[in-house]
């Protein structure tokens, strides 16, 4: 004869029922703290690598453009050492020769007048009709000579030469 199994009684099953519907609760809150702290973590770790990453590629694009203009110059056989003594650069001496009065530069008659007046002297003159003037006109090139006084583009601006 067969041996009798034991049916486990309702309050049992209960008990199992109950004991399984916590596991899943406990399971489920520890499962959302731990996503959360991943989550708001990873965010965190995300960032700080973000700020990290940011500052190393300032840094490299910094030292990486240090290293070709000291490559280039050096490449140049030192032709940039003396810029601050080229002609043109504010407090270097250049070539001055007398004024040459303007002749015939253009229609406008405000720019003929800041012609004249730079033919006078007035080296500011000078200045405003080398911005005012259309580029590569007559106009233009009197001004960028001051008025005859230099060579053409060899001052930055006229009135450096006070």
């Amino acid at each position: 004869m067969p041996a009798a199994t034991a049916r486990p009684g309702r309050s049992t099953l209960f008990l199992i029922g109950l004991a399984a519907l916590l596991g899943t609760l406990v399971g489920a809150v520890g499962a959302a703290f731990f996503v959360a702290n991943v989550v708001v973590d990873g965010a965190e770790i995300g960032s700080d690598i973000a700020d990290e990453l940011q500052a190393a590629v300032r840094d490299g694009v910094i030292e990486g453009n240090d290293e070709v203009l000291e490559r280039t110059m050096e490449e140049f056989g030192g032709v940039f050492e003396g810029m601050p003594g080229m002609p043109g650069m504010p407090g270097e001496d250049v070539d001055e020769f007398p004024p040459v009065p303007p002749e015939a530069l253009g229609p406008d008659p405000v720019l003929d007048e800041y012609a004249q007046q730079c033919f006078e002297g007035e080296l500011q003159a000078c200045d405003d009709l080398l911005y005012e003037s259309p580029p590569m006109s007559d106009y233009e090139e009197y001004a960028s000579t001051c008025g005859g006084r230099v060579k053409p583009y060899t001052v930055f601006a006229c009135t450096e030469l006070e």
